[in-house]
């Protein structure tokens, strides 16, 4: 591995034309070793021009009047979009000496937030038109560029991956004119001297411009107007190199959100910038995102790209200051947005004080765990224990809820589907590992379906049910216990089932069981008036008498007759899942949900004989909205798809359903 070079790698797009696989295998061994490299020559595919005119405009907008930039000052946005003077930004718990203004490719304010992340999308806020023109228009100009050109650039780096498109396309909206959750910043870098030269500045070394961090988009595309040598990218070893500007080349560096789905094979490298002594600095950086959505999961890659990470790991000295990373239970957004609380504590103060105080306690227990935690525990164990006792909170307090509301022994799976809504990735088997860890938490049996029947009545008379603190408490308790327990274990084992012992009341089941057998004693004598008595004999000799041209016709006859379209088979596929769709979203307490999140949560609850893909997920959503207009609504808004639905009763659109189907066949 050639990871003690003294340079970034270069990809050079003019030669895709006569040799693609060459810039493929450069591309990749920069993703791979070093998760920065140079892009250059890629004119064909971004103009230049526009390139210049935002350099342009960025050296105006910072040559502005103090106090005109500081009208459009980040604090006046919750959505962290705006201008921020020096000492506005943290990074590596040290102040960040640079000025800069943020933007959001969707530039528009959401109809509503039904969720905190999507605080992320905002309306962008721009200097006085009277005192810069063109700046608003030129901003557009280069996002809407970018957002073709950053899609176009991923597809690239996924083909180096030999990954399909079918694997990462529900991550992105790669068609030609719709829009990503892309965000760009404008950033001078005051030199030392400058800032040393502002006596109401408070600290007495101002070296660092932006401390060492991990981007945690996609990917980061960097321009430097500037020839300023100032960024630096540790490599493998831990030492820092200097990356220097090439005009004309963007700079590349991989996001956290790209090596968390490439399961760490593209390397999310540490960087900073360093206050130069003497020159500022321009820097114009476009951060490539996925869906503000989604939930990632990692994805499938060759075994062979897996043996070059763990040889790549082998010896890796990189460390940074703690940040939020991507979680497999929940959209992408909601660590980004913790990060935006943390980074802009002013903002956070003024809009979001609450969740600012819980992220400072998170990262204050975070750092404690971390110090605490002894060697010889498997760490991936551990994560997967810390995983556990999220998913048990959210089953007890849902538990706690159906307690209340419901009188009727539930199983097990019935919660699936309501966890999911906090844990999208939670299977009926993580449900199991609970009862591993605390067997008699709750009150269970297994009924003749092999299922795991909670019994509400007794479990409702246990102590201390409906107390969460003790019951979380005692749950963190037990793991502790388990792991101490099971150190050299790799994941929690589920119950199994056979050791539950059922209680089979036999007289239910004797009159069940007779209740069946004549019900399909009836099923099997009752003939409907409408239908009619073929005569098989007849039709055999009928069949004898005809020539092989009449037989040939009389079945394509019977083939016209019965002929589907495949739009009509897709429909009809499309409308034998919509009752169970319906029994899913009755079990959901909120009655917005977007599509892509929603077709997560079906594709999920499905169970494996009657399983679907994404796409037919989001195909049955759609369907309902055909069939019930009255009570579900698609709406499709600029940045998310989002189904939102009346109260139904479930009864009454399964009678609907029925009465179709009936109205259909005749």
């Amino acid at each position: 591995m050639s990871g003690h070079a003294e340079t970034i790698p270069t990809v050079d797009l003019s030669v895709l034309q006569y040799d693609r696989d060459s810039v493929l295998t450069t591309l990749r061994h920069a993703l791979v070793d070093y998760g920065f490299f140079y892009l250059i020559n890629y004119e064909d595919h971004l103009s230049h021009d526009i390139i210049e005119a935002l350099a342009d405009q960025t050296e105006r907008f910072f040559n502005l009047p103090q106090e005109d930039k500081d009208k459009i000052q980040m604090v006046n946005s919750k959505h962290f979009l705006g201008y921020n003077g020096l000492e506005k930004e943290i990074t590596a718990g040290k102040i960040d000496w640079r000025e800069q203004i943020d933007f959001c490719s969707t530039d528009t304010e959401l109809a509503e937030y039904d969720n905190l992340y999507e605080n992320l999308v905002g309306p962008n806020q721009y200097p006085d038109a009277k005192k810069l023109p063109y700046f608003q228009k030129t901003i557009k100009y280069f996002l809407d560029g970018m957002d073709t050109f950053s899609v176009f650039l991923m597809k690239l780096i996924f083909e180096s991956l030999s990954v399909n498109q079918h694997q990462y396309s529900k991550y992105f909206n790669i068609n030609q004119g719709e829009s990503n959750f892309n965000k760009m910043k404008l950033i001078r870098y005051p030199s030392e001297k400058e800032l040393k030269s502002h006596s109401t500045l408070k600290e007495s070394t101002f070296s660092q411009g932006c401390g060492p961090h991990k981007d945690s988009d996609f990917l980061t595309y960097l321009f430097s107007p500037t020839e300023v040598t100032s960024l630096q990218v540790q490599n493998l070893q831990g030492k820092w190199l200097s990356v220097d500007p090439i005009p004309k080349s963007i700079i590349i560096n991989v996001g956290q959100t790209l090596e968390y789905l490439t399961s760490g094979v593209c390397l999310s490298s540490i960087h900073r910038v360093k206050t130069s002594s003497t020159t500022s600095r321009i820097s114009i950086p476009f951060f490539q995102n996925v869906k503000i959505e989604s939930v990632l999961q990692p994805l499938k890659l060759d075994d062979g790209l897996l043996k070059l990470r763990d040889e790549r790991d082998l010896d890796r000295k990189q460390s940074v200051a703690f940040q939020f990373k991507p979680s497999l239970d929940e959209p992408i957004a909601v660590s980004v947005f913790k990060n935006r609380i943390k980074s802009h504590r002013d903002v956070s103060g003024k809009w979001w004080p609450k969740q600012l105080a819980l992220i400072d306690e998170e990262e204050r227990k975070a750092k404690e765990s971390l110090e605490s935690t002894p060697r010889e525990k498997n760490p991936e164990l551990l994560a997967k224990v810390l995983r556990l006792t999220k998913i048990f909170k959210t089953f007890h307090s849902t538990l706690v809820m159906e307690l209340m509301r419901v009188s009727v022994d539930l199983t097990l799976r019935y919660f699936i589907p309501k966890v999911k809504l906090s844990h999208p990735t939670v299977s009926y088997s993580d449900l199991l590992k609970l009862f591993t860890i605390w067997p008699d938490f709750i009150v269970i049996s297994i009924n003749f379906d092999g299922d795991v029947v909670i019994d509400l009545e007794k479990t409702d008379r246990l102590p201390k049910i409906n107390d969460m603190d003790y019951m979380n408490g005692q749950f963190e308790k037990r793991c502790e216990a388990w792991v101490n327990s099971n150190k050299y274990a790799d994941d929690i084992p589920p119950l199994q089932l056979h050791l539950v012992k059922p209680e089979v009341d036999f007289q239910k089941l004797d009159k069940e069981m007779e209740s069946r057998i004549k019900e399909r004693k009836n099923k099997n004598t009752t003939i409907p008036a409408s239908s009619k008595i073929s005569k098989p004999s007849n039709t055999k000799k009928e069949n004898s008498t005809m020539s092989i041209l009449e037989r040939i016709r009389m079945k394509e006859k019977a083939r016209k007759e019965n002929y589907q379209s495949p739009t009509a088979k897709r429909d009809q596929f499309l409308d034998s899942k919509l009752l169970q769709v319906l029994n899913i979203l009755f079990t959901l307490s909120k009655r917005s949900q977007s599509i892509s999140r929603l077709s997560e949560i079906i594709k999920n609850s499905l169970s494996s004989t009657s399983a679907i893909s994404m796409e037919d997920a989001e195909a049955v959503i759609k369907r309902l909205c055909v069939k019930f207009p009255d009570i579900f609504v698609f709406v499709n808004g600029k940045s998310l798809k989002v189904l939102k639905w009346n109260e139904f009763q479930l009864s009454t659109l399964k009678k609907r359903l029925d009465e179709t189907d009936e109205a259909t066949t005749k």
